[in-house]
């Protein structure tokens, strides 16, 4: 398992906060946060750091996800 400093952790809660606060209501009653932490985890453990990847990954998984055929 991953271990993550400070920094990088606040990057992460930053990155899933605002991911989180840019899906609109309808998308977060058919999205998991959690999920979306967990691939920021892996990202973070792949050395990604820079927030707007990391937000823009989450987004856009949390996207694909709910329109699968998109």
């Amino acid at each position: 398992m991953a271990r993550y400093d400070p920094k990088t952790l606040m990057i992460l809660r930053k990155a899933l906060d605002e991911a989180w606060a840019a899906l609109p209501d309808r998308s977060k009653a058919q999205t998991h946060k959690s999920e979306m932490a967990q691939r920021l985890l892996k990202l973070a453990a792949d050395g990604v750091r820079d927030p707007v990847r990391l937000r823009a990954s989450a987004l856009v998984r949390a996207v694909e996800e709910l329109n699968p055929q998109a």
